[in-house]
Order: C-alpha cells, then structure tokens, then sequence
C-alpha cells in the first residue's frame, strides 16, 4: 500500500514538472516569435498532450473513493490508457526495449531491401562503400525510374 501511494504521489510530481516543461517551451518560443521546435521538442509536446488526456479518466479513479477496484479491469481493457508518469521504471525500460528491437529489426529488412534494389539495377556493393559511389547509384535509380515513368506515359 505503501508503494503504491509512493508511485501515485511521484506520478503526479512529474505530471507537474512535464506541465511547467510545456508551458516554459510553449511561452519561451511564443516570446521569441520562433514557430519551429525541434524533433525532441515536438515528441515530448504530443507525449505530454497525450499524457494529460489519459490522464482526465485515471484521475477519476484516484478521486472516487472506492473506485480504485475497477482500475485493473479498465487497464486490461484500455492498456495504453495509463499515463507515462504513473508507469513503473522497469515496465518504461521493457517497453523501450521492445520498441528499440522493432526498431532495429526494421531498419535491417529495409536495408536489406534497399541492397536487392540496388543490385537489381547493377549497381555493385563495392560501388557503395564511397560516397562517390553511393552518390552515382542513386543518380542511376533516379534514371532508371525517370525512364520507366516516361515509357509508361508513352
């Protein structure tokens, strides 16, 4: 019981700092006459937004006595539905894990794919291994695909 109250209290003080985080970035750029933020930026605004719209239902349950009970139900049903700051550390980790496998394990099949292209079009991984030769087998895909394109209008 004790850990529990310990992560809620916790949830809700990061809930806290990632508000004030936004409300500085948002204010900052405003002030600056700047629109543009960067990747980090942008990720951790629609992370934030997106936490705090989870976050209008698990405050319900936190709030209503008793109401606590039908928390494992609603998670089994929503599973995503559980904001990022009331997540354990180690379930954050497994997650992260997990996406950074899919992640890796797509890269190599387009890597893979990307090879077979070229090859197929002759250009040898020899050739790629420079600049230079990766920069003229590009320039002889985009050849390649301007001709196809062009025999298919004719």
């Amino acid at each position: 019981m004790k850990h529990a109250i310990h992560e809620t209290i916790e949830g809700t003080r990061k809930c806290i700092q990632d508000y004030k985080f936004t409300k500085k970035l948002i204010f900052n750029k405003h002030i600056q006459d700047q629109q543009d933020y960067n990747v980090f930026e942008i990720s951790e605004i629609k992370r934030i937004r997106l936490d705090f719209i989870k976050l209008v239902p698990f405050s319900v349950f936190l709030l209503i006595p008793l109401f606590e009970a039908l928390l494992p139900p609603y998670i089994l049903l929503f599973p995503n539905a559980f904001p990022t700051q009331y997540i354990p550390k180690d379930v954050q980790l497994s997650r992260e894990r997990l996406k950074q496998e899919r992640q890796d394990t797509a890269h190599r099949k387009l890597l893979l794919q990307l090879k077979s292209a070229l090859l197929a079009h002759g250009v040898s991984l020899a050739d790629m291994k420079t600049p230079e030769g990766t920069r003229k087998a590009l320039e002889a895909e985009v050849i390649n695909r301007h001709l196809a394109l062009k025999s298919l209008d004719s």
